[in-house]
């Protein structure tokens, strides 16, 4: 039994697969170590099995007269076979990983709206140390394409981006075609001032001192090569590209002699990678730096092979690092490889040290771009394209960019820019000639050609259409005829969110004001304070004190909520969807206002959905009895309105959170932000203040319980109306 048991766990051991489910693997024989301590324990588990079953054998076999110990021992075989099993069917120990990312184009920071937004290289750094702990044996690759080429400060961009990359502890660099836009001498005074980063391509003719590097990583020689695609050839007109297979062909040798695994970042098309990787069979690694938006969507896919190369694609924009972890197989004889992306999320905490570097890049990039106008070198067939921005507005500034680039292709092009906060009535006066929808008229970017006005998100394809309408006659603007309208236009601001937004607030207000769940705390109030023997001097001094602590709440409670409705303005994909979330609430709290209103009528009050629930009404009830007995009535007062307002959120919130949406999701009415929640909070405490006023001048508690049963419907349905109408308001301000 003995012989059986040892043979079994050699079987065992000589049978255990190693690869893990959805990992890809290459039959390229490799030399990557299996880690020393695998080895060792995997000898230690095999001697312990075999000593043991060694010594616990005579038991087993020659104890004939116990059949009881012999199965006993049995067991203990059985364990330790399942044991060592499953000790040798694990994976191989992580030998050595692969970490790339790159292609920001000029964005270093936070860049992007609503859900394409994308975080810097401040928390790209913390993730990739992160990986770094967890991988202790990595290459850390970027593959380029740092800076925008058609950005004016692309130089001054890019030494900032290497200073950030040598913090970011980057092995290795990869020049794309942006850099190679640069002049190559230029490149080659920057590259001198970071020595320990390696910057390499392999197939530009002249220029480039390094074409690859070998880094030892695990005991690894690892090859990288830098390859550009002969397609960006008529953007580099300074540039000699070699062929890329061309060039690989030249490094054959030194490649595959001197390294255990060759790695190539390929600036080109998927199809023009598989072709490479099909013409080059000793490629072990083939990363795709991608370029376009839509290759974002690609990138959490496997490792994809083409012969024996295995080929992952990098994400543009720095969105995500790549890990590509490779592993041996000893008795298959093949690599393993097993491709993860990490986003770059903004809840990553970014290095502090890093994010100081970056502050002279968000410095730069702050100060807008601006288009000149020379007066005196119009020319006649001038396209005049009108512009209005904002300060920090992310669509602007690549609106910008736009912009530069179609000046570059039309030389005729003259852009005037303008301020759209300071000339908001200019922005105003163009939103009505060119008949742009009002809650859209104070959007930015807005860009006015022609007879084409273009809001919101640029597109860069209908700007170009609408320029080549006017290539070869020229379009005069339309900002004079502006001028002459500015009256009108102010006139219009005013009257569009003065005068709904005015009484659609005030109305909220009061409405909110006389809303069932504060109303009935009210009565509930008058009724102990006259119940614990207060006369109504005090009850109408205790009144004012209440209003003023409810008052003071509100608004602090509307100040936190705007600013950070403000914040999200600034992502105007994120703002869209809150706002469109708002709006769904609203609709739903309307519907079920009109559902409490019919209760009402059919006198089921008791079924009502949109009240206080009774934990917090008893809690309401006992802060009142608690305060109104033991503290003096001013001072008890304005507890029991900090308390309660605090409390009664839950229900009044119903009408003053969507109002505040309201507020912060209309362009115009931001400006008077502040001044809509005063109002709204003055209109909140009047019906306190009213009913006050009537306890004061002899109304009881009885006779304003009964006022509020006979209005309870008509509350509830001004209410239902209010709230279709702010929500209708919203959907069509977000999504015309």
């Amino acid at each position: 039994m003995q012989w059986y048991m040892e043979q079994g766990i050699m079987n065992a051991m000589r049978q255990c697969a190693i690869n893990a489910p959805n990992h890809n693997v290459s039959n390229r024989v490799p030399d990557i170590p299996v880690a020393a301590d695998s080895v060792r324990t995997r000898l230690g588990v095999l001697l312990f099995c075999v000593v043991f079953s060694k010594a616990a054998c005579p038991l087993s076999l020659y104890s004939r007269d116990s059949e009881k110990f012999s199965l006993v021992h049995l067991l203990i075989y059985s364990l330790l076979a399942i044991f060592t099993l499953f000790t040798f069917t694990t994976n191989p120990v992580e030998a050595l990983v692969i970490l790339y990312s790159g292609e920001e184009h000029g964005q270093l920071g936070l860049h992007g709206c609503g859900t394409e937004q994308v975080v810097g290289l401040a928390h790209r750094h913390t993730l990739i140390d992160d990986l770094r702990i967890r991988h202790a044996e990595a290459l850390n690759l970027h593959t380029g394409n740092l800076v925008d080429t058609s950005d004016p400060n692309a130089e001054w961009i890019y030494q900032i981006g290497l200073s950030a990359l040598e913090a970011m502890a980057v092995d290795v660099m990869c020049l794309g075609p942006n850099e190679l836009s640069l002049p190559l001498e230029t490149l080659a005074a920057f590259h001198a001032d970071y020595p320990e980063l390696e910057v390499i391509c392999a197939n530009v003719a002249a220029g480039i001192e390094a074409r690859y590097v070998i880094r030892s990583v695990a005991s690894t020689n690892v090859a990288v090569v830098g390859l550009v695609s002969e397609n960006y050839a008529p953007v580099l007109p300074t540039v000699a590209l070699i062929p890329p297979q061309n060039a690989l062909a030249e490094l054959e040798t030194e490649l595959v002699n001197q390294s255990t695994i060759v790695v190539v970042v390929f600036h080109g098309t998927q199809e023009e990678a598989r072709t490479l990787s099909e013409a080059i069979p000793w490629i072990d690694i083939l990363i795709v730096a991608a370029n376009q938006q839509k290759d974002i969507a690609k990138t959490h896919k496997p490792a994809i092979f083409a012969g024996k190369t295995a080929t992952v694609i990098n994400a543009t924009q720095g969105a995500t690092v790549g890990a590509l972890e490779i592993q041996r197989d000893v008795e298959r004889q093949r690599y393993i490889f097993t491709s993860e992306h990490h986003s770059v999320s903004e809840k990553i905490v970014p290095d502090a040290a890093l994010e100081q570097l970056l502050e002279a890049y968000q410095a730069l990039t702050a100060t807008e771009s601006t288009f000149q106008i020379d007066g005196s070198d119009i020319p006649n067939n001038a396209i005049h394209i009108a512009y209005f921005h904002k300060h920090g507005c992310q669509k602007c500034a690549r609106a910008v960019k736009i912009l530069r680039r179609l000046k570059e292709g039309y030389p005729n092009i003259l852009v005037d820019q303008r301020n759209a906060k300071t000339e908001q009535t200019l922005l105003e006066a163009m939103g009505s000639l060119y008949e742009v929808p009002e809650a859209k008229r104070l959007t930015t970017p807005a860009v006015f050609i022609g007879d084409t006005a273009l809001i919101g998100e640029l597109d860069e394809q209908r700007l170009e259409t609408a320029v080549q309408k006017y290539r070869e006659t020229g379009v005069a603007s339309r900002l004079k005829d502006a001028e002459s309208h500015l009256d009108t236009a102010e006139s219009e601001i005013v009257n569009r969110f003065h005068g709904f937004g005015t009484l659609a607030v005030a109305g909220a207000g009061l409405l909110d004001g006389i809303n069932p769940c504060a109303f009935a705390t009210i009565v509930f109030f008058i009724s102990y304070m006259n119940l614990v023997g207060r006369g109504r001097k005090e009850m109408l001094i205790a009144g004012g004190a209440f209003a003023l602590a409810v008052f003071v709440t509100y608004l602090l409670v509307g100040l936190g909520t705007l600013s950070f409705m403000n914040y999200l303005n600034q992502f105007s994909g994120v703002a869209k969807c809150v706002y469109l979330l708002a709006a769904t609430a609203t609709f739903a709290l309307a519907g079920l206002s009109l559902y409490d209103a019919v209760k009402a009528k059919q006198g089921k009050t008791k079924d009502i959905l949109l009240q206080l629930p009774r934990a917090l009404k008893l809690r309401i009830h006992k802060v009142i009895r608690e305060r109104t007995r033991t503290s003096g009535v001013i001072a008890g007062a304005l507890v029991i309105g900090f308390v309660i307002s605090a409390l009664e959120l839950v229900c009044t919130g119903q009408v003053y959170l969507p109002t505040l949406t309201f507020v912060a999701g209309i362009e115009g009415m931001r400006t008077y932000a502040i001044a809509y929640l005063l109002l709204y909070n003055l209109m909140f405490i009047v019906p306190l203040l009213v009913v006050f006023g009537c306890v004061y001048w002899g109304t009881t508690s009885m006779q304003l319980g009964s006022v509020l049963q006979r209005h309870l419907v008509t509350v509830k349905i001004g209410i239902s109306i209010l709230l279709f109408g702010l929500g209708t308001w919203l959907v069509l301000s977000v999504v015309a």
